[in-house]
């Protein structure tokens, strides 16, 4: 089977040559086309498992997905959650994510507004916690979450203050930031090592352009 393919690619090099380039530009679009919606951040387990069966029941018939539900922490060093300016901070950050509208991020009582105690720390009193609930789904809520993450990032370090967020869109978010950083530096730093390498294999730069193209 492959002699006979070789010898009608020795008869014809460009029509296998075009065909390849069609080949080549073809999964080039449906990669484009369909890449976006097959990554997740997000853990399934296989619908086999009984666990993962009576998980799809619970969200069909009792209570709906799961929320995604994100947690600003606010911190100080010097000042309680009692003190005016730690007050005004905290009330600050909460109205910016709020203000990002109940497509992005939905706001859960604070601590100023229902008294409590658990959104509080119980040591020194210089911390306090915000929920908040994304709107959508995992995959929406990473995509959304940048927002969120804007405004605590520009919080966060001013007047003596650490603005920090943790959740599970948060968390895939920064992963997919990682992922995409390392990528890049491998692609930076592999490409230029792999074309060394077939430089000295092949003995031309000809023969080594072919297998990275």
């Amino acid at each position: 089977m492959t002699e006979m393919l070789a010898r009608v690619s020795a008869r014809r090099p460009l029509a296998v040559i075009a065909l390849w380039l069609a080949a080549m530009v073809a999964s080039g679009l449906v990669a484009g086309a369909l890449l976006e919606s097959a990554l997740t951040t997000e853990f399934r387990l296989n619908s086999s498992f009984e666990s993962a069966r009576a998980k799809s029941l619970l969200e069909d018939r009792l209570r709906g997905p799961a929320p995604v539900s994100e947690i600003v922490i606010v911190q100080s060093d010097s000042l309680t959650v009692d003190d005016p300016e730690f007050r005004q901070k905290a009330e600050a950050v909460y109205a910016d994510i709020a203000a990002l509208g109940p497509d992005i991020a939905i706001p859960l009582p604070n601590y100023y507004q229902s008294g409590d105690p658990t959104l509080v720390s119980p040591k020194g009193r210089m911390t306090t916690i915000m929920p908040f609930v994304m709107a959508g789904d995992l995959k929406e809520a990473t995509i959304n979450v940048a927002k969120v993450l804007h405004v605590v990032e520009e919080a966060n370090g001013k007047d003596g203050f650490r603005v920090l967020m943790v959740g599970d869109a948060s968390t895939a978010h920064d992963n997919n930031e990682l992922s995409e950083t390392d990528l890049r530096r491998g692609e930076r730093i592999g490409i230029p090592v792999a074309m060394i390498i077939l430089v000295v294999l092949f003995g031309t730069l000809v023969a080594a352009l072919a297998p990275i193209g």
